[in-house]
């Protein structure tokens, strides 16, 4: 229940602070500037009882400097091996990990050298099960049999971070985000079903942020 609550309370947040900035944007039609961004990333989290490592990636277009609105996707950057749960299975068995979303970031006051953002991320989780058979047929390493099967779901994640402006075109952020996982519409019956998770963030940013800045040089 502490989650659900800190995560409604995410996203109250986001939505009270970007207000005015919403209406100016889109009711005024106030667009002053428009740039472009990519983003590496890490997030950190707890799967299954066992500690996970996300390699993300972002890219989006910059809307009067506060705004980006695009896409990412992410994966662990190793199989997860959940010692808890062998039992269940008549193998060996491993996990991987994967997002595939949109997303939507609103940051206050972006020109000052430390500020806040406001990420949410809306999409896909994907649980990849495999076999790990280590007396199938590749000697030199595991055979992967992939005979367990997948599970796709949505889920949204809120986040908060802290970001510095390291330079004109590069950003440093570090924060939180809670994954909340929806209902699968694509599930094999003996694959777990993921939780909820907190996640640690951190990346960096790199990009034109603004456009109009960059043609009067």
């Amino acid at each position: 229940m502490k989650k659900v609550i800190l995560a409604a309370f995410l996203l109250l947040h986001m939505g009270v602070n970007a207000q005015n900035e919403t209406q100016a944007l889109f009711n005024g039609g106030s667009l002053k500037s428009w740039g472009l961004m990519v983003s590496p990333g890490l997030q950190t989290t707890q799967i299954l009882n066992e500690q996970a490592v996300f390699g993300q990636f972002k890219a989006g277009v910059v809307l009067n400097e506060s705004w980006t609105i695009g896409g990412l996707v992410g994966a662990t950057l190793y199989e997860i091996y959940p010692t808890a749960i062998q039992a269940q299975f008549n193998v060996p068995t491993d996990f991987s990990f994967y997002t595939y979303a949109g997303f939507i970031e609103y940051r206050v006051r972006p020109n000052r050298l430390l500020h806040v953002a406001f990420p949410l991320a809306l999409g896909v989780y994907e649980t990849d099960m495999d076999d790990r058979d280590f007396g199938g047929p590749d000697f030199d390493g595991p055979d992967f049999d992939d005979s367990y099967g997948d599970d796709y779901r949505m889920f949204i994640e809120p986040g908060i971070n802290l970001e510095l402006n390291l330079h004109k075109y590069a950003r440093l952020y570090a924060g939180v985000s809670y994954r909340a996982m929806g209902g699968a519409f694509y599930r094999d019956a003996q694959v777990p079903v993921p939780g909820s998770q907190f996640l640690i963030n951190a990346g960096l940013k790199f990009g034109v942020f603004n456009m109009a800045g960059l043609k009067k040089k």
